[in-house]
């Protein structure tokens, strides 16, 4: 039996009587909607992905850029660049590392009144015993020196943001290696 065509008795295999001819029609109602949100939703999920990122993008550049001009004050301050700051001697000690630009403005970092200190930025405990005496030297350009603070009690560890006081020049964000 054809769709559209009624059987010879004029009823239908379930017992139903028919006086016109029927048509089976494939609908995809339910699918075809179903469909339909699941795309809009898609669009929606990848558009707010895409703003998200674009955002997140922006405020990494600028504080990219507001990392880099502290930076740039540091040393036009303190005559040095701090290249990095590790923590060696089993954790007893931090190593903080600098390159002199400015032989004299560097002399700051041996400073017996004011010895240069890290802070530990989430629970603000401060640093600054040396573990060598910190008289004033001869410091060259371009020369890698390094200094160590003792850290007592393992205070600081690896991974954690700690901000570096010399005299009045600040510098924060440093990662301890």
């Amino acid at each position: 039996m054809d769709a559209g065509s009624l059987p010879a008795s004029g009823v239908h295999p379930n017992g139903w009587k028919m006086d016109q001819p029927y048509t089976v029609e494939k609908t995809h109602g339910g699918d075809h909607q179903l469909r339909k949100y699941l795309l809009s939703a898609g669009f929606v999920l990848l558009a707010g992905l895409i703003a998200w990122l674009a955002v997140a993008r922006l405020s990494w550049s600028a504080r990219q850029e507001r990392q880099q001009i502290a930076r740039a004050v540091f040393e036009d301050q303190t005559g040095v660049r701090v290249l990095r700051v590790v923590l060696t001697a089993g954790g007893g000690m931090v190593d903080l590392q600098y390159l002199v630009l400015d032989p004299d403005r560097a002399l700051a970092l041996h400073d017996t009144e004011s010895p240069p200190t890290l802070v530990d930025q989430k629970r603000g405990t401060a640093l600054s015993t040396s573990f060598h005496s910190h008289t004033a030297r001869e410091l060259k350009t371009a020369v890698t020196y390094h200094l160590l603070i003792l850290n007592a009690g393992g205070v600081l560890e690896r991974g954690k943001r700690v901000t570096l006081k010399v005299g009045e020049a600040v510098l924060e964000d440093l990662i301890i290696e």
